[in-house]
């Protein structure tokens, strides 16, 4: 499945979605959009932040692993994994012509995905599904978000 960003004009003012190629709505990070809209972030803050979101997905697809596996993850797992999605996007893969990434670029797009992971912490997403997990582990990929860059 590929993730991809969609926007709408609601109040004469764009809206993104991040849909599934069977056109469904991916409910969890477009919440996360829509929050940023409500806290009136920029039209482009929310937009790379829609389209840094549709790579991570893609990029967990593509992984065979679900966004809520990573929380489970040990730390240096989850470093590694975070880590492995900055070469991912670096080489171009998220692109259709695999075009490279500036490192400017790609740390940004590890910042949008460490926000919306520090968004799910706070409205406590995963707690019905994995109790008290949960919190050690989003401390541990929170504590990843404190870094400016992890590699580059």
């Amino acid at each position: 499945m590929k993730y991809r960003v969609v926007s709408v004009l609601k109040d004469n003012r764009p809206r993104f979605l991040i849909i599934s190629d069977i056109e469904e709505i991916e409910i969890l990070p477009s919440k996360y959009l829509k929050h940023l809209d409500q806290i009136n972030a920029s039209p482009n803050t929310v937009k790379s932040a829609a389209f840094a979101l549709s790579y991570y997905y893609n990029y967990l697809q593509e992984q065979t692993i679900g966004l809520d596996e990573i929380t489970l993850l040990s730390y240096s797992e989850q470093n590694k994994h975070f880590i492995d999605f900055l070469y991912w996007v670096k080489s171009g893969k998220h692109t259709e012509h695999n075009t490279q990434t500036s490192n400017k670029t790609c740390n940004m797009y590890l910042g949008a995905v460490f926000r919306y992971y520090h968004f799910l912490a706070l409205e406590d997403v995963f707690i019905h599904h994995i109790c008290g997990k949960a919190v050690k582990s989003f401390r541990k990929i929170l504590s990843l978000s404190g870094k400016k860059s992890i590699i580059f």
